[in-house]
């Protein structure tokens, strides 16, 4: 019975194939259930009425003139809830808390409704850069840049507003908003630069700024009653306290590039410029110094400046040094021994820092030769020093003609920087024959003020460069002393005021039999009086003045002789350079070589006279002659992490035995020479 009622298990062959349609997705064995393109036959039918229904839409749709004026999109976080534009048809989506890949998806949203916009404004990117990822920070705004563009062929982005609330978040937006101005342009996106506008005007930012991620629902306001409420809190009564931001102290750093090609013969002449200037941190390539030579760098330093250098290992030329004011908190780094470049690494602190991490300041130089070494290298050091903190700048002479976009090692370096995070700041040449070779590279600090100086022959064949950088929250370490101003009036007054002070003291009145008798306690206890007494109607005529150390002071050969050839050189330049002619360019070098040789003659005239007048002081002599050759750096003589408290005591008590020893040793000679001179007398 059951043979009858159903086909074999042998004989699969006999049974229909299994249809699904792509639409609904419903699943059959008869194929009359389906048309012949594939769908079932009830979504056939759904596709063809809802096709003629938009055919008998688009016939008797009312006509116009002119076609309906796309809207305006603004779309981004928490900053745009109170944006009104006054175009009509605007649209503002306000987002809380929104990141790039929200904003991103909000748009596929909207772009379901298959509308178009005349024109989309983005504003997000503040809530990506607390990730501290940005790498796919750019990736992500590129991202939801590139898909804004399916549904509008006008994109704009809204940068970020300026965010002082923390080093390393103004650092960060900094950044990112270098990194928007300019990825903007070059991909056909429009920018709006929020950051000047605002930058030191925080009265005009929104008092819930920078992207909240949170949304804040305002309390009721039945709480606020003119009312006592249970705890017997009369809010009438309650002064209202305006709540202050805390100001934030800045300080401009000012910093000086130069390759020198021999600081020997140029000392004088860099110290002189470090004053003119006023550069607190200068870097100089290409010092052409040996191992422990310290004469031309302390000459070229300013009493008011510390310096340290790292010569060529092997070989001459070379050299890399960097001359600052002491103010700073600068320490030099270990030496990085790479093959193709030269690097001295300076660590930029501060004691109010207590979270933050420093600023690395980097000084290289590169010799012109095969530079496949030389990316490899560079890459390796540039992202070891972005792991170990936030803030680095660069600067040297790389010998890369980066003005040149055809230039295959130009190519490949700028390709290099921008992988990493860095950003090139010079855009004019920096050498006599028109190249950009000296840089200044900068990842997470805001670059100021760059000028590139015209070229001074008595110096070198590169450009000075000077550019500024902020360092906010730094509190300068500034030394203090307390003067008095003891005029002729007030001294006179102060002798007028001695005798009433001192009959008003009882113990002065008593007889010198009485006072024999006194104690030491007693006189002490005297003599304290009369101190005090003293000090305080001194303190009320001539008051003790809180004074700042200025340190910066120029060299102390500097004449008014000397200021003079200055002056005129510096006349003799700005003729040659508004006429151009090669007369006014001839005098002005003869001016300056005059003036280079009488700041010779002044700073030897000025040794010899020292030496001179101190030919009798030794000691004045030789802290002279040590200022002159030793290494003036900030840092401190430094104990080796493995010298342990036993190998500290064996050092001493060898040192101990080492000196017994040789006073034993000499008094053994000295009585051996007595005996032996006795012996002689005797013989005599």
């Amino acid at each position: 019975m059951a043979s009858l009622c159903s086909p074999p298990l042998s004989s699969p062959a006999l049974s229909p194939p299994a249809l699904s349609c792509p639409v609904c997705h419903m699943f059959s064995y008869s194929s009359s259930s389906f048309s012949d393109n594939g769908t079932c036959n009830k979504c056939s039918l759904f596709v063809a009425l809802e096709a003629r229904v938009s055919e008998l839409e688009a016939r008797f749709s009312p006509l116009s003139d002119t076609p309906a004026e796309r809207p305006t999109l603004v779309i981004g976080s928490s900053i745009v809830r109170n944006v009104k534009l006054a175009t009509p048809g605007a649209i503002v989506k306000c987002i809380p808390g929104a990141r790039a890949g929200d904003i991103e998806s909000f748009l596929k949203l909207l772009a379901k409704d298959k509308r178009r916009y005349s024109k989309i404004v983005i504003h997000v990117g503040g809530n990506d850069t607390r990730l501290r990822q940005s790498e796919v920070t750019k990736i992500n705004v590129s991202s939801v840049c590139e898909y804004a563009k399916t549904m509008s062929d006008s994109v704009v982005f809204s940068g970020p507003l300026p965010n002082v609330t923390s080093d390393d978040m103004f650092s960060r937006m900094s950044s990112f908003h270098r990194w928007l101005s300019r990825w903007c342009p070059a991909n056909d996106v429009g920018f709006i630069d929020n950051w000047t506008p605002f930058w030191g005007k925080p009265e005009q930012l929104p008092t819930q700024s920078f992207s909240i991620e949170t949304v804040s629902v305002p309390r009721p306001p039945t709480l606020f009653k003119d009312k006592t409420n249970r705890r017997g809190v009369h809010h009438k009564n309650l002064i209202k306290i305006k709540s202050t931001s805390p100001t934030v102290k800045n300080k401009r750093i000012k910093c000086g590039l130069l390759n020198i090609r021999s600081l020997s013969s140029k000392a004088v002449l860099v110290n002189e410029l470090i004053s003119d200037y006023d550069i607190d941190l200068f870097c100089l390539t290409e010092t052409w110094l040996q191992e422990n030579e310290y004469v031309s760098l302390n000459e070229s330093t300013p009493p008011s400046h510390y310096n340290t250098h790292i010569p060529r290992s092997t070989g001459r030329g070379g050299g890399v040094g960097a001359i600052f004011d002491s103010s700073l908190l600068i320490n030099p780094k270990p030496k990085l021994n790479y093959n193709s470049f030269e690097s001295l690494v300076l660590s930029l602190t501060h004691p109010t820092w207590k979270t933050l991490q420093p600023i690395l300041f980097v000084t290289v130089y590169r010799a012109p030769g095969p530079y496949s070494e030389f990316l490899s290298e560079f890459a390796e050091f540039a992202s070891g020093l972005i792991l170990k903190t936030d803030k680095v700048i660069i600067v040297g002479d790389f010998n890369i003609h980066v003005d040149n976009h055809n230039n295959s090692l130009s190519t490949a370096f700028i390709s290099l920087l921008d992988s990493i995070g860095f950003c090139q700041s010079v855009n004019k040449p920096t050498h006599c024959l028109n190249h950009t070779l000296d840089l200044v590279l900068s990842y997470g600090v805001e670059i100021d003020n760059l000028i590139v100086f015209p070229q001074n022959p008595l110096l070198s064949d590169h450009f000075l460069i000077t550019f500024e950088f902020i360092l906010l929250d730094y509190k300068p370490l500034c030394r203090n002393f307390y003067s008095r101003c003891l005029s002729d009036s007030a001294v006179a007054k102060f002798k007028e005021t001695i005798p009433s002070v001192l009959n008003s003291m009882p113990c002065l009145t008593v007889t010198e039999d009485l006072s024999a008798s006194f104690s030491p306690s007693q006189i002490d206890h005297l003599v304290d009086s009369i101190t005090g007494s003293l000090r305080t109607t001194l303190d009320s005529i001539a008051p003790l003045k809180k004074k700042i150390i200025k340190q910066r002071r120029l060299a102390p050969w500097y004449s008014q002789q000397t200021r003079k050839l200055k002056q005129e050189a510096r006349k003799s330049e700005r003729k040659w350079r508004a006429t151009k002619l090669e007369e006014s360019h001839l005098v002005w070098q003869d001016n300056l070589r005059t003036y280079r040789k009488a700041l010779r003659n002044a700073r030897a005239a000025y040794y010899s006279s020292l030496i001179e007048e101190n030919k009798n002081n030794p000691r004045f002599l030789f802290s002279t002659v040590a200022r002159l050759t030793e290494n003036h750096s900030s840092t401190e003589p430094s104990i080796p992490l493995g010298l342990s408290s036993n190998d500290f005591m064996s050092f001493f008590n060898d040192k101990i035995i080492t000196i017994r020893d040789k006073i034993h040793t000499f008094c053994l000679q000295q009585a051996l020479i007595c005996i032996l001179i006795q012996q002689v007398w005797k013989q005599l």
